[in-house]
């Protein structure tokens, strides 16, 4: 498999939380699958009871602090303690998430300790995949779901995410993506399944426009024109599992 270089993320600080910044493109996808987990998981009205929830490579707390503003006791584990430190100083007002260091391979937690577990734009960017998933099944209470976007092996992925994105536009710099480390959906499925997950729904995740006006507008002022839901998963598609009772 080709190397995975992450740390990148170690050198972001408070560049996270900069909607201006090196993950500028985070803070344009992050309202579409926010909303798209949340809805999944119940929490886009923010009522009921609390929910447990762990993000799984958490980074900056970008998305930790979606599932806490809607209400859920949340976890956010991340190897990267630079990046833990950057989502301190963020801490949101409303509900404050925890924030810990550690690997998907080996999860601090005792078996069901959660009602969801979120991976987004996590599972491609790790070194045990398979492990990752045994741990996510293990610490999810049964009848909690599995939530998650990343990215599909195809050749338009391989077009967009590295040569266009990573290549081109410098969104990040080599190495941060490997083609050998996408993860097509066929895969994750038969995975999770081999791990008594049932699985409950697959959508795409897309530019708002074509992907050359998508370049196109962010090679010029930094903004890729926002995302959507589609039924097209050639590129990047988020769904979830859930754990039978």
């Amino acid at each position: 498999m080709s190397r995975i270089d992450n740390r990148w993320y170690d050198d972001l600080a408070d560049s996270w939380w900069d909607r201006d910044g090196p993950v500028a493109a985070l803070h344009e996808v992050n309202p579409v699958r926010g909303g798209y987990f949340l809805d999944v998981l119940g929490l886009e009205t923010g009522e009921g009871a609390r929910p447990r929830i762990l993000d799984l490579g958490c980074g900056g707390g970008l998305m930790a602090e979606i599932y806490a503003g809607a209400g859920a006791l949340t976890v956010g584990i991340d190897p990267s303690r630079q990046s833990l430190q950057a989502a301190r100083r963020h801490q949101c007002q409303i509900a404050n998430p925890i924030y810990l260091a550690g690997r998907g391979e080996e999860l601090p937690f005792a078996d069901a300790t959660f009602d969801a577990v979120c991976a987004a734009d996590s599972l491609e960017h790790v070194a045990q995949l398979e492990r990752v998933l045994d741990e996510c099944v293990r610490v999810l209470r049964p009848g909690g779901r599995f939530v998650f976007d990343t990215i599909n092996r195809t050749f338009r992925s391989r077009l967009v995410m590295i040569w266009a994105a990573q290549n081109w536009l410098r969104l990040a710099p080599p190495h941060t993506h490997a083609y050998d480390a996408f993860i097509r959906p066929d895969e994750l499925r038969s995975a999770l399944e081999r791990r008594g997950m049932r699985w409950g729904e697959l959508r795409g995740l897309s530019f708002r426009q074509s992907a050359l006006r998508a370049g196109w507008s962010y090679w010029r002022t930094r903004r890729l024109g926002g995302f959507r839901l589609t039924d097209d998963t050639g590129i990047s598609y988020l769904g979830y599992a859930e754990k039978p009772r």
